[in-house]
């Protein structure tokens, strides 16, 4: 929890899309709020459910 890495497939929670890459691992990912979040977004993952890692994007 708290690692950052980039969108590599954009999030969408609506349809059950996205993926991040964490420390060279990908990931299938969701928001955290729900909002769409582009590819090559920088994130922060806050939490994982079961193979999902659950992101919020990193505050500038």
């Amino acid at each position: 929890m708290g690692q950052k890495g980039i969108v590599t497939e954009a999030i969408d929670n609506a349809i059950s899309q996205g993926q991040v890459k964490v420390d060279g691992a990908l990931w299938s990912a969701r928001s955290e709020d729900g909002q769409p979040i582009a590819e090559n977004t920088v994130v922060v993952v806050r939490r994982l459910d079961g193979i999902k890692a659950i992101v919020k994007r990193k505050e500038q």
